[in-house]
C-alpha cells in the first residue's frame, strides 16, 4: 500500500511497520518565498482584496496545520 492510501486513519493499520513514511518538516525550496511574493503581488495588482488574500493565507496556515495533526495521529 503506498502512502496516500494511510491519509485515510481507518487504513493506518494495513501500513506495514517499515513502509516510509514522508518528510513532513522539509525545507522548502530555496525560491519558494519569491514565488509566493510573486503569487500575492500579482493576485493585487489583478485587483484582489488585501484583507482576501490575507485571509486565504490564513486559510492555507489552518489547512496546512490540520493535515500535519491528522498525519500526526497516523
Amino acid at each position: 500500500m503506498s502512502w496516500p492510501a494511510a491519509r485515510d486513519p481507518d487504513l493506518a493499520s494495513e501500513l506495514p511497520p517499515d513502509e516510509p513514511r514522508p518528510d513532513l518538516f522539509a525545507a522548502p525550496s530555496g525560491e519558494f518565498e519569491s514565488q509566493a511574493m510573486t503569487v500575492v503581488a500579482d493576485g493585487l495588482a489583478r485587483g484582489a482584496e488585501p484583507r482576501l488574500v490575507k485571509r486565504a493565507t490564513q486559510c492555507f496556515e489552518k489547512l496546512s496545520g490540520d493535515t500535519l495533526h491528522a498525519l500526526a495521529r497516523v
